[in-house]
């Protein structure tokens, strides 16, 4: 169950999004992670108090591939007793990795050439009707808060076996089952850099207005500032030009230069290694973050 938040009920959670309380995890198998996000969305809060444990291989605390911007810090000062309130925060403060290549935090990219890399072509088609860019949306930006520890290889199993479980030993060259081998606290691969702009960059530049939008009612390229309504007997989205959608008003209407694009920045962390550790990695980035 969900608790209050520094004084503030979970309403305001209900919009934005996000857990607090206590949850125990204990994963198992490969490949998994506890958090996942993805898709251009607003303010989240990922605060648990509870155990995460990993028993298997190339497991995932927290993974994000999509900008995680502060769209509320036009509404708050930064300095103020609200901003924490209204911005994104993780807060992950008891977890344990046990098998091999395991991650804390992952902030990655399903970017590959010229085209985004998601389950399906809906939400594309979808993110481009709401003025994103394709690419740039499905990058881990991220602009908040972070406090994270954890503790990597303190004993080779959840049950305290004397060697990993088969899920959680990985053959690679110099890999043991006594060891825990390769883990990462956090691995970030999204560029996030100073210099990167919201509104051009991550998403497309400043919004036309209702005039420049009804100019170009007969260009087909200028079809998404305008409502899109979903025909029940065809089950086909069509346009109607007689008002403006979602993607114009969202637009026009959020400004993200208020929180101009950082390095990404960790608050706090605490990652610890034990005894049984090996190979490991503290940080580690690609494609040119600070």
């Amino acid at each position: 169950m969900g608790k209050t938040v520094g004084g503030i009920g979970r309403e305001w959670r209900v919009l934005a999004g996000g857990f607090s309380g206590k949850a125990n995890v204990n994963m198992y198998g490969r490949n998994n992670s506890v958090y996942l996000t993805t898709g251009l969305s607003y303010m989240k809060h990922w605060e648990n108090e509870g155990l995460i444990q990993s028993d298997g291989a190339s497991n995932i605390v927290y993974s994000s591939f999509f900008p995680m911007l502060q769209l509320y810090l036009k509404l708050v000062n930064p300095a103020g007793a609200g901003y924490l309130h209204n911005t994104n925060m993780i807060r992950l403060s008891n977890v344990k990795l046990y098998g091999d290549e395991n991650i804390g935090m992952y902030f990655g990219s399903r970017i590959k050439g010229d085209i985004a890399k998601v389950h399906m072509e809906a939400p594309n088609e979808i993110e481009s009707l709401y003025g994103y860019n394709n690419k740039a949306a499905h990058i881990g930006l991220y602009q908040g808060e972070i406090d994270f520890s954890a503790k990597v290889g303190e004993k080779l199993t959840i049950d305290n076996q004397t060697q990993q479980t088969a899920e959680g030993n990985l053959t690679n060259t110099g890999y043991t089952d006594k060891t825990v081998d390769g883990a990462v606290g956090i691995f970030s691969e999204s560029g996030q850099r100073v210099g990167i702009v919201a509104r051009g960059d991550v998403m497309e530049g400043p919004t036309p207005t209702a005039t420049e939008i009804n100019a170009h009612k007969t260009d087909p390229a200028w079809d998404r500032w305008f409502w899109h309504k979903w025909n029940s007997a065809t089950q086909q989205i069509e346009i109607d030009k007689t008002g403006y959608g979602a993607g114009f008003y969202y637009a026009a209407s959020n400004d993200f230069s208020k929180d101009p694009i950082h390095n990404l920045e960790v608050a706090k962390l605490d990652i610890r290694f034990g005894k049984y550790s090996k190979r490991m990695e503290l940080w580690s980035w690609q494609n040119k973050e600070q």
